[in-house]
């Protein structure tokens, strides 16, 4: 669902685990796992500058279209299963 985000030009917020960390580490914003208040400085945060905003959601869709389309995905996968 991020990367499907990510694609449309999204800024993406998410929880602070280590595969959403991964994802959006330059394209979004993550917030402290059950920390309410961390999601609401994230969100005022990007409310208070939406340039930042539009910013993230073209470079993260630039760089899902540039790295993240099926044929790239299935390619990687084919050469991992075949030991390229």
């Amino acid at each position: 669902m991020i990367l499907r985000l990510m694609g449309f030009g999204k800024c993406v917020v998410s929880i602070d685990i280590p595969q959403n960390k991964y994802l959006v580490e330059r394209f979004g914003y993550t917030f402290k796992t059950g920390d309410t208040q961390s999601l609401a400085d994230v969100l005022n945060y990007l409310f208070e500058h939406p340039e930042i905003v539009s910013r993230a959601g073209h470079v993260a869709c630039n760089t899902v279209g540039l790295n993240c389309s099926w044929e790239i995905c299935a390619n990687r996968h084919l050469d991992l299963f075949l030991n390229r």
